[in-house]
């Protein structure tokens, strides 16, 4: 054990290489100024002013010229050697509009960057960064740049898997996205590190093929309400609550809906089986879910007959872990018992009403028209900054801005 920690720590260290040198210990740290939470900057609520001067304040980060953001994300995925697959980077977004500069509680600050899930069936992280360039890029990793003579620091966004989340702080990474338990309890413990939650963003939930409609028994909502908080409570780490409220799906269109559950289908096959819960691979909060449903349904569970009646009784269920790729192609054959996965908890832009006519295919809109969608439960994220000078804030939508102390204003 001793040499895998040893081993993950030595990894951060050569990530973190890019702009500096680590192995130091680091020093003492000044308190982050929070802002007085009096209104809502254009970037969100703030939460974090910036403090005077950017100083990085351990040797073991990145040097003031960078700033080193981890992301860690259950989806990643690292492409095999000499693959031209993209991997889990998150995606520069050039196209988006921010403003360079907002007002923090009283402080004038500048925006750094704007990161944000994508609400699209790969939920990849996206980032904006008005002063910055793409400067390069690799599977899992983006350097942005800005122009000469523009003091803002180079950033080094890394995808990183959840379990090296912790490490990723230990080794000095500035700003941790992450929906570990055990790294925010990390982070609580220490002076250097604050952080702070993001909004509610994925519904995760069971799809099921459609079943003739019936008239549910006495008490079956609320027992399919308990299990949800039951789910939220002991089936998952990550934050989880009970999923509720409304589903943006009831009124999109089906073809919509299939669109942002299903990503392009590469044709690869899964052997399908009735006696299935498929998840994604790699999916962490998806395969826990599957795991407990499959556990329930063998102990004949009233509660979840009342949530998913289709499942109730079936004691040869079994959660199978389907790859990525294939994934698409045994949702859209539906042979299987189920499929747990992620939604966004907000309707996509794609999927919200128009005035327009309606351009629903008839072919994706049988799919998603042939199963039924039950909730499970809802998770977010959390972000993770290191104390000494960035500020932070957090918007309704999931997304977060940091920033930087801006120029006073003449």
């Amino acid at each position: 054990m001793a040499h895998v920690v040893a081993f993950q720590r030595w990894y951060w260290c050569v990530m973190l290489a890019v702009a500096t040198g680590c192995g130091a210990p680091p020093r003492a740290h000044e308190p982050a100024r929070t802002a007085p939470v009096t209104r809502a900057a254009s970037a969100g609520q703030c939460v974090i002013a910036p403090a005077a001067t950017l100083a990085v304040t351990s040797p073991a980060a990145p040097s003031r010229d960078s700033l080193m953001i981890a992301i860690a994300d259950p989806a990643i995925r690292t492409p095999a050697p000499n693959s031209r697959e993209p991997g889990s980077a998150p995606v520069f977004d050039q196209s988006a509009a921010i403003a360079p500069t907002v007002e923090c509680g009283q402080v004038h600050a500048a925006v750094l960057a704007r990161i944000w899930r994508s609400d699209s069936a790969g939920a990849r992280w996206r980032i904006a960064a008005p002063r910055h360039d793409l400067a390069a890029t690799g599977p899992n990793v983006l350097r942005l740049s800005p122009p000469p003579g523009d003091s803002a620091p180079v950033l080094i966004v890394q995808a990183i898997e959840p379990r090296v989340g912790r490490d990723a702080l230990d080794a000095g990474a500035d700003v941790l996205v992450t929906s570990d338990p055990d790294a925010v309890a990390y982070a609580r413990s220490r002076p250097d590190l604050e952080s702070a939650p993001l909004a509610w963003d994925r519904t995760w939930v069971l799809v099921v093929p459609s079943a003739p409609p019936h008239q549910p028994p006495l008490g079956a909502d609320s027992a399919a309400d308990s299990l949800r908080a039951a789910l939220a409570a002991g089936a998952v780490r990550e934050d989880a609550r009970a999923s509720s409220g409304a589903q943006w799906w009831n009124d999109a269109p089906p073809s919509c809906i299939a669109a942002v559950m299903l990503p392009p289908d590469s044709g690869a096959a899964s052997v399908a089986t009735g006696d299935r819960i498929a998840y994604r691979e790699g999916d962490t909060v998806a395969r826990e879910l599957a795991e407990r449903l499959v556990a329930l349904a063998a102990a004949g569970s009233p509660a979840l007959a009342a949530l998913a009646p289709s499942l109730a009784g079936r004691s040869r269920l079994r959660a199978t872990a389907v790859a990525r790729d294939a994934f698409a192609h045994a949702m859209a054959t539906g042979r299987d018992a189920g499929y747990v996965l992620p939604l966004p908890l907000r309707a996509p832009t794609a999927c919200q009403p128009t005035d327009g006519p309606s351009t629903d295919s008839p072919a994706h809109g049988a799919a998603a028209g042939s199963r039924s969608i039950i909730t499970l439960v809802d998770t977010r994220t959390h972000v993770i900054v290191r104390r000494g000078g960035m500020g932070l804030a957090v918007d309704s939508l999931g997304a977060f801005t940091l920033l930087a102390p801006a120029p006073d204003r003449p």
